[in-house]
């Protein structure tokens, strides 16, 4: 059996078994396995002449003996399905890897470890915390590499012509970099990137391929989302959402967009992002790409003040929102929603501008002010005046407390402000450049 099945038995077994440790090993780029793994594949033709997936279904389930099958069948075939579709390629880059560093071809080596990271991150989505070793491991080694060979600054520095400079592949490296500081929750090296792509000498932005444009507009608008950057958050993100390939007509059938699952990944980032800015999206467009059970409840607490529909829909989807690191963002979308609860007061009273603190307890404990589990709890006058004095403090509304009188008196002009310029004031004035 030659090194490369020996590898390939391994991994699988390693797979099968969820030994996450053994996993990491076999994917470090110090492990001699696979350094003789991939000079076995390169003797074999490499990707051009050979093919990775007969080597992984071949498998044996000890990791140590070519073609068994074992109790359940080949242990292959007992990968769950997006392992079955994305180990090759991880396999493949991950060889390449190794072959380029034999040959000191550091900016190959970057590339293909960034791929083989990718690719295993598509594999992981759906598992648990077994992977997180191997994960690091390969996140660790990309960055390693990129500091050591400086892979990225080769084609940012590169001098040649500009049809034929290795430029016009930075900014898929620096997508690569996204995920992998995104993966690893180092978002302040981001900034870095961002500086790079920014600078003069960096190529027109237009020039590069629309799929990395978009790409790169996707992490740059969720880092601004995070950053309370709102307004250069949805310019990314809506830059992101245009650029994709037009989607069919509305009466087309859904199965009809093969982008949807891209439109959607972006919307779900557009969509809070310009909730925090006072504008909501439509009902048809949450329809349309299967948001409206994910956003509903919120877009319907932000413009209506129905706090229970939104305290309701946060902790429904609250695992969804803390996976794709939204949970907070969508939390301080509570400040807007008693804003709209309290302008809904306010056109009750027939507009009136001294509204009583008890009658504002009264319509947060109706519309669910408490909690979410509490819908309709009682909000004693203490938490209204100062949910009250919040709502003021922020600049969302204009007025004032009369505590001792027990009222909220509003002003009689522009009580409640358009809400992407006071999220913009706020943002001067805490120094944001975005």
């Amino acid at each position: 059996m030659g090194d490369l099945q020996r590898f390939c038995d391994a991994l699988v077994a390693a797979a099968v078994r969820r030994d996450g440790t053994t996993l990491a090993a076999l994917l470090s780029m110090e492990a001699t396995a696979t350094a003789r793994a991939s000079a076995d594949y390169l003797s074999r033709g490499g990707p051009s002449s050979h093919s990775l997936s007969s080597n992984l279904a071949a498998a044996s389930a000890g990791g140590g003996g070519g073609g068994g099958g074992g109790a359940g069948g080949p242990p292959y075939g007992r990968l769950p399905p997006p392992w079955q579709a994305g180990l090759a390629g991880l396999v493949e880059h991950r060889l390449l890897a190794s072959a380029a560093l034999a040959a000191r071809a550091w900016q190959d080596v970057f590339v293909h470890l960034a791929a083989a990271l990718s690719a295993f991150q598509a594999m992981v989505r759906a598992d648990g915390r077994w992977v997180v070793a191997a994960l690091l491991r390969l996140s660790t080694d990309v960055r390693v590499v990129a500091k050591q060979a400086d892979g990225f600054t080769l084609a940012i520095n590169d001098r040649g012509e500009v049809g034929d400079t290795k430029k016009w592949a930075a900014l898929g490296l620096v997508n690569q970099l996204f995920r992998c500081y995104f993966s690893l929750n180092q978002l302040r090296l981001c900034r870095n990137l961002i500086r790079a792509v920014e600078a003069a000498s960096f190529l027109p932005f237009e020039g590069f391929p629309a799929p990395h444009r978009v790409t790169y507009k996707y992490f740059t608008g969720r880092l601004s989302l995070y950053e309370e950057q709102y307004g250069a958050a949805a310019e990314s993100l809506a830059y992101a959402l245009n650029r994709l390939p037009a989607p069919p007509p509305p009466s087309a059938p859904p199965a009809a967009d093969r982008y949807a699952g891209h439109r959607r990944a972006v919307l779900l980032y557009l969509v809070p992002a310009r909730l925090l800015l006072g504008v909501a999206p439509s009902a048809a467009l949450l329809d349309r790409y299967d948001l409206t059970d994910t956003y509903g409840g919120i877009v319907r607490g932000v413009t209506t003040g129905d706090l229970g529909a939104y305290a309701t829909a946060l902790a429904r989807h609250e695992g969804l929102f803390m996976r794709r690191a939204l949970f907070l963002v969508l939390d301080k979308l509570r400040t807007l929603v008693y804003r709209s609860l309290l302008r809904a007061v306010q056109v009750v009273l027939d507009g009136k501008t001294r509204l009583r603190v008890v009658m504002w307890a009264a319509a947060m404990s109706s519309a669910g002010g408490k909690d979410a589990s509490a819908v309709g709890g009682e909000v004693d006058l203490v938490e209204a005046e100062c949910v009250a004095a919040n709502l003021i403090a922020l600049g969302l509304v204009k007025g004032y407390i009369a505590h001792k009188a027990g009222y909220i008196v509003l002003s009689n002009n522009l009580a409640f402000p358009p809400v992407a310029a006071v999220m913009e004031r706020r943002r001067l004035a805490a120094g944001g450049g975005g």
